[in-house]
């Protein structure tokens, strides 16, 4: 089922339209991310998928790496040059202090439960340099309510990550929540 999922998902192609929003998404995600830490540096992103953010990431100047479960998504993102290990997270490929920036965007809410994504949160507190920045991005159910309500896919878990339950899932272990916005966190060690 798995194997099902990544495939399906390797094969989609963006319409027009859908890859000039991605871009702007993605776009303002750097520049938020910039706000709190500027390159040069190493960069961490947890479930890259598509690899929409790779490219600016390099682009800006960051020394990017990833971690993808999926073998196809891996391997489409290393025939572009770039540096990904084929794994799931909790735990990460990683040693203790190795970047300056962990980017999860849209992974918290496939995590298993809580504790998966408490651990998960840990290990980027671990992996992450003095003053280095967990940017997480995820599902603002409240106002996407009727999308994740009407849906079914696959990997949804019932964890619903709203505004109130953030802070717990960023501060297992100590970490400072320095400022969230709606559906967004941004936590730093």
């Amino acid at each position: 089922m798995t194997d099902t999922f990544y495939r399906t998902f390797s094969e989609k192609q963006l319409t027009g339209a859908g890859s000039a929003r991605r871009g702007r998404i993605e776009r303002a995600r750097m520049a938020l991310l910039l706000q709190y830490r500027r390159p040069p540096g190493r960069m961490l992103e947890i479930g890259p998928g598509q690899g929409t953010l790779a490219a600016l990431a390099v682009d800006a100047g960051w020394q990017y790496a990833a971690v993808e479960p999926s073998a196809i998504l891996a391997e489409q993102l290393r025939a572009r040059g770039l540096t990904v290990i084929e794994a799931f997270a909790p735990p990460l490929p990683s040693a203790d202090a190795a970047y300056d920036v962990i980017y999860a965007d849209q992974v918290l809410e496939h995590m298993s439960g809580i504790d998966a994504a408490r651990a998960l949160t840990a290990e980027a507190r671990r992996a992450l340099t003095p003053g280095g920045v967990f940017f997480v991005v995820v599902p603002d159910y409240l106002k996407e309510r009727g999308f994740f309500c009407s849906s079914r896919p696959m990997f949804w878990r019932p964890m619903c990550l709203l505004r109130k339950s953030i802070p717990s899932v960023g501060r297992p272990e100590g970490g400072l929540m320095t400022r969230m916005r709606r559906g967004r966190s941004h936590c730093t060690r």
